[in-house]
């Protein structure tokens, strides 16, 4: 987690859009950390990640899973 916000802005807004519980606008990495990822065990048992594609331009990333 410590690598993950020294690579986040402190102020960054991360989007997770579907049919989830957690899916929202997250605003602020450690609001996104402790609420988002923090949850995800709970909310998904056994989740697994798999980054597939990363898009990117000067202020926005976008990535696929």
């Amino acid at each position: 987690m410590i690598t993950l916000s020294k690579i986040n802005d402190k102020d960054c807004i991360v989007k997770e859009i579907g049919t989830l519980v957690l899916s929202r606008e997250y605003i602020g990495f450690d609001f996104f950390a402790i609420n988002f990822l923090g949850k995800l065990e709970k909310t998904l048992p056994g989740f697994s990640l798999e980054i597939e594609k990363v898009v990117s331009n000067e202020t926005d990333i976008c990535v696929f899973d």
